[in-house]
């Protein structure tokens, strides 16, 4: 399988999509299958060209049957106030009622929100404002945010929250859920993978490092259901699954 990608001004998202199209550029969608499952990803205050720096991430989900819309927008953290997300509202909206291949998603529910650092803050407040079946944070700034629990409180889909163990910390990013004592607040069912080395920026293109196998620790918080079926330790990937 391999993945195309189509920019849009209005609103400004780039989509990336499955393809059997050898080059993404001018790829066609891939129309000869089940219907496709929508990804809206959330940025955080990078720098630089936004859609230089989430190619590997968007790509790696379409090659996997997503269509991801990477929406352009101002960074800031979440508030709770419905204006500060209106235009991640607008994205999902294009998206379901107005995108040319629309038919080809799977019906609502079926949209997996995914956001970066402030974008992560952005993305559960989104959760929590469409018709969204899963939320993911990839080091979401939680801890710069003026109400944290009230934020996390919220969310009521499976969630997944990833962090490192270095400058994730409450100072100065405020990604790490241990630091904030945030587990509590996030209702079930919710996971956590946390990276005991790395750099806050590890996650973009330009990303100087990836972590290692051997960096990786997996806890949920709490379980998924799948206490009798996964192990609790897998010693060959670096990982151990934490019991509630």
């Amino acid at each position: 399988m391999f993945h195309g990608f189509k920019d849009y001004a209005s609103p400004s998202v780039r989509v990336y999509f499955p393809s059997l199209d050898g080059s993404p550029h001018n790829a066609a969608l891939l129309v000869k299958c089940e219907r496709l499952p929508l990804v809206m990803f959330v940025h955080g205050d990078c720098g630089g060209d936004l859609f230089q720096q989430w190619i590997s991430l968007p790509a790696q989900l379409a090659r996997s049957g997503y269509v991801v819309a990477v929406a352009k927008i101002v960074p800031r953290p979440a508030d709770g106030d419905p204006a500060t997300t209106a235009p991640l509202r607008a994205v999902h909206d294009f998206m379901r009622n107005t995108w040319e291949f629309r038919e080809r998603l799977m019906p609502r529910p079926s949209t997996g929100v995914m956001g970066r650092s402030w974008g992560g803050t952005l993305a559960a407040q989104l959760a929590n404002e469409i018709p969204a079946a899963a939320f993911t944070s990839l080091s979401g700034a939680f801890g710069q945010t003026s109400n944290p629990f009230g934020l996390l409180s919220n969310i009521r889909v499976p969630s997944l929250f990833l962090w490192n163990k270095i400058d994730d910390r409450t100072s100065p990013i405020g990604a790490d859920l241990d630091d904030l004592g945030a587990h509590a607040p996030i209702p079930p069912i919710k996971h956590a993978v946390i990276f005991k080395t790395g750099a806050h920026g590890d996650d973009m293109s330009n990303a100087p490092r990836c972590p290692s196998q051997s960096d990786l620790q997996s806890r949920a918080i709490p379980r998924c259901g799948l206490r009798d079926h996964v192990p609790d330790e897998i010693p060959a990937a670096g990982v151990r699954v934490h019991r509630p």
